[in-house]
């Protein structure tokens, strides 16, 4: 796997993140469970295949 560019290497948690924020304001502010917490993580960092 090659690194990222340094302009580049904060791009997947941003957009993380702001997914995650997104959720929570659509849950009414409150907590996202657990489950939502990983699909979103695992659309922004999937598994990598040996």
């Amino acid at each position: 796997m090659e690194a990222l560019p340094a302009g580049q290497r904060a791009t997947p948690f941003v957009a993380e993140l702001a997914e995650l924020q997104a959720t929570r304001r659509a849950a009414g502010g409150g907590f996202v469970v657990l489950p939502e917490w990983a699909q979103i993580l695992e659309r922004h960092f999937p598994a990598q295949e040996s």
